[in-house]
């Protein structure tokens, strides 16, 4: 009997991804909510704290209007999906105008249809200049 490796590859993938999501936060919170703390955190999916540096955490609201302090929900989620090794996305409207505006992407990168597309690397860019306040989301 022949051994059906792409499916046996498929399930140990599917299980690495549950286990990587696990330290996910599902519902992110207020960054003016999260700047009056003393330790700033979030609960993670399987209830570890999601904590943030907090002289980090000012150095970034230092950059965002009143407004986008009320609105904008920590940590932004980047979603990468196994099928697209390419491109990832943001789904948060906000956070995705934030991203734009300090990054300066213009009219690049527009949100769209509920997400904002980009380059894969250009998350990962995202992710290493940001730290914790983005946090990566993997669909298998």
């Amino acid at each position: 009997m022949p051994l059906d490796t792409e499916g046996s590859l498929r399930k140990l993938m599917e299980i690495e991804y549950r286990n990587i999501n696990a330290g996910m936060v599902t519902r992110g919170r207020k960054l003016k909510d999260l700047l009056r703390e003393d330790t700033p955190a979030c609960t993670a999916k399987g209830g570890s704290p999601y904590r943030f540096d907090k002289q980090r955490l000012h150095d970034f609201a230092d950059k965002l209007t009143e407004d986008e302090k009320e609105n904008l929900r920590l940590p932004i989620t980047l979603t990468f999906n196994v099928r697209l090794s390419d491109s990832c996305y943001i789904t948060d409207e906000t956070a995705s105008a934030v991203l734009r505006r300090l990054e300066g992407f213009g009219p690049a990168y527009k949100y769209r249809n509920g997400k904002m597309w980009m380059p894969a690397s250009l998350g990962v860019h995202l992710i290493r200049k940001y730290g914790r306040m983005i946090q990566r989301f993997f669909l298998p």
